[in-house]
C-alpha cells in the first residue's frame, strides 16, 4: 500500500461500513506505507498476502459475534492473543498483529469513540534474539580456537580522604 493508494482506500470506503470507515481513518495517520499495509491485513480491511493460519482481527470479530469497536473487551483481546499463539504464529507475527490491534484502538480512544481501550495492557510475546544461521565452512570456528579468558574484575578504588 503505497502513499497514493491511502486517497484510493478512502474513496473505495465512501460506500463502506462505520467499522471500514474508523479503520481507514486510522490507517491514513500511519506515516510508514509498510506499516499501513501491514496493519491493514492485520486488522483485515484487505485480504493477507498468503493464506494465514489465524484470522484478522476483524475477521476474528465477526467469528465470535463481537462487534469490533462497541462490545471488545480486555478478555476479547486476549482471547485473540492466544488464540494466533494457538495457531502457530511466530512471537513476532503475534506482537506485530496485538501491536495493530492496539494501535487501532488507542486512536478510538483519543479520538473519543470509545472510552477506554481493550488492548492496553495486553501482553505481547517478545521476539527472542534472532536465530543463528547455518554455520558454513567459513564460519565455524576451527577446533584449535580457544575462547579467550576473562580478565580479572578491578578492585574498587580506595576512598579519597
Amino acid at each position: 500500500m503505497s502513499q497514493s493508494s491511502v486517497p484510493a482506500l478512502v474513496a473505495a470506503a465512501a460506500d463502506a461500513d462505520p467499522v471500514t470507515l474508523l479503520v481507514t481513518a486510522w490507517l491514513s495517520t500511519r506515516r510508514s506505507a509498510n506499516t499501513r499495509a501491514a496493519y491493514a491485513r492485520d486488522i483485515g480491511l484487505v485480504p493477507p498476502r498468503r493464506p494465514s493460519r489465524a484470522p484478522s482481527w476483524l475477521a476474528w470479530c465477526q467469528q465470535h459475534q463481537v462487534h469490533p469497536v462497541t462490545g471488545v473487551t480486555a478478555l476479547h483481546v486476549t482471547q485473540y492473543a492466544r488464540h494466533l499463539d494457538e495457531a502457530g504464529l511466530s512471537p513476532a507475527s503475534t506482537a506485530r498483529r496485538l501491536a495493530s490491534v492496539s494501535s487501532w484502538y488507542a486512536w478510538l480512544t483519543r479520538r473519543g469513540h470509545i472510552p477506554a481501550s481493550p488492548a492496553a495492557g495486553t501482553a505481547r510475546p517478545r521476539p527472542g534474539p534472532p536465530r543463528p544461521l547455518r554455520s558454513s565452512p567459513r564460519t565455524r570456528p576451527s577446533p584449535s580456537c580457544t575462547p579467550p579468558t576473562p580478565r580479572p574484575a578491578r578492585s574498587a578504588p580506595a576512598p579519597r580522604r
